[in-house]
């Protein structure tokens, strides 16, 4: 499946009860590589600042931010790879709702896409290039003279004992792919600050204690992550914070 496909197919998936629910849409990897996108200029240049806080979402975290009057940018990671932007005119948790969906539909397909295109040289400059590139997940049948009439219903009722290449790439296909999740972990090196922060931040800064991930400091707090986020980037930029990316299978 190309990636223009797999962005119709999540646009179908984020639509409720048959239309849309989404105007505009991006799929960006972990790594910050955009693998598709038909945002706005307005949408990019809004977005521009929270580009390297999109990369530090754990898997099922998601932001929002008002694009104008009517609009709002949600982002969420849906695989452990892949980050979905949408712009959209609707209620943020009907879409956040959706997003759940394509990543339990679509994170396998997803990861498996931005693997096989991380594993080639060179990079991929434009969605348009980058979909002529990509290979498809089922391999395509190679091509041939026309076949028989007996050949052709061979090929379509494959005895039980298939060829040997069938044999080991279909389970392959088939299996879930385990793939360790990368985390980021605050921790605070300068312990005076809890003197001097303002009490709102510092039941957030007494949790960064190097073992609690992003997402496990607002999971125990029960707030959403981007406030998390928003208070270790602010004490990082003063010093008085570290984060540090581990993986954890």
């Amino acid at each position: 499946m190309s990636l223009a496909s797999l962005s119709d197919a999540i646009r179908k998936e984020l639509s409720t009860l048959g239309m849309p629910t989404v105007l505009e849409m991006a799929i960006v990897s972990s790594s910050g590589r955009e693998l598709y996108s038909d945002l706005s200029k307005l949408a990019v240049n809004k977005i521009s600042p929270f580009r390297d806080s999109l990369q530090l979402m754990g898997l099922g975290d998601d932001l929002s931010l008002a694009l104008d009057d009517t609009r709002t940018i949600v982002a969420s990671r849906v695989s452990n790879k892949a980050i979905l932007i949408a712009i959209t005119d609707k209620k943020v948790g009907i879409i956040l709702t959706k997003m759940d969906g394509v990543r339990d539909k679509f994170g396998r397909l997803l990861d498996e896409i931005i693997v096989a295109e991380e594993s080639k040289a060179g990079e991929v400059s434009t969605p348009s290039e980058m979909e002529v590139k990509t290979k498809p997940i089922y391999p395509s049948p190679p091509t041939h003279p026309p076949l028989s009439e007996p050949e052709k219903l061979e090929v379509r009722t494959p005895a039980p004992t298939s060829t040997p290449r069938l044999e080991v790439e279909t389970p392959a296909l088939h299996q879930d792919i385990k793939v360790p999740e990368r985390v980021i972990v605050p921790f605070l090196n300068d312990i005076k600050i809890l003197e001097k922060c303002p009490e709102k931040d510092r039941k957030f800064l007494e949790m960064f204690d190097g073992t609690l991930s992003l997402r496990q400091v607002a999971k125990k707090l029960g707030v959403p992550f981007f406030d998390v986020l928003q208070v270790a980037n602010k004490y990082k930029n003063m010093g008085k914070v570290d984060m540090k990316e581990i993986m954890r299978g």
